[in-house]
């Protein structure tokens, strides 16, 4: 997986090579107004898999420390999506001003990347009076 965009003829190839085989940092959460927010990530379909041309692919500190050293300069990365199944770049700028906790105003998780339908609930009834 590079660090361009994905054409649609990649599309199979991309659902054969990631999903299930690919780890990365998952998007739980992006706060509002949030560095994360600026850079386009979206909660539960993101995976950053990429960052400043090293792959994530364990968790072994590296990715919080990457976060660190860019405090108030910017870290490019490279997100898989899930919904789309293409990559694309963009840069995080970390930093501690936002007006929220952490650098980057996103949760994640290191994790494999998953099928959409694997992480998507589907509402097919909404009873009255329900919260």
């Amino acid at each position: 997986m590079g660090l361009g965009l994905s054409t649609e003829s990649d599309e199979a190839e991309a659902m054969r090579e990631v999903i299930g085989n690919e780890y990365g940092f998952r998007v739980h959460h992006v706060e509002p107004n949030s560095p994360g927010q600026q850079a386009g990530l979206q909660s539960i379909l993101d995976y950053i898999v990429v960052a400043n041309g090293s792959r994530l692919d364990k968790d072994d500190g590296t990715f919080v420390r990457m976060i660190q050293e860019c405090k108030d300069g910017e870290l490019r990365i490279c997100v898989f999506n899930t919904h789309t199944l293409r990559t694309r770049e963009t840069t995080l700028r970390p930093n501690d001003t936002w007006g929220g906790n952490g650098l980057l105003g996103v949760t994640i998780r290191f994790d494999l990347a998953q099928p959409v339908d694997k992480h998507t609930l589907r509402v097919l009834d909404v009873y009255q009076a329900s919260p």
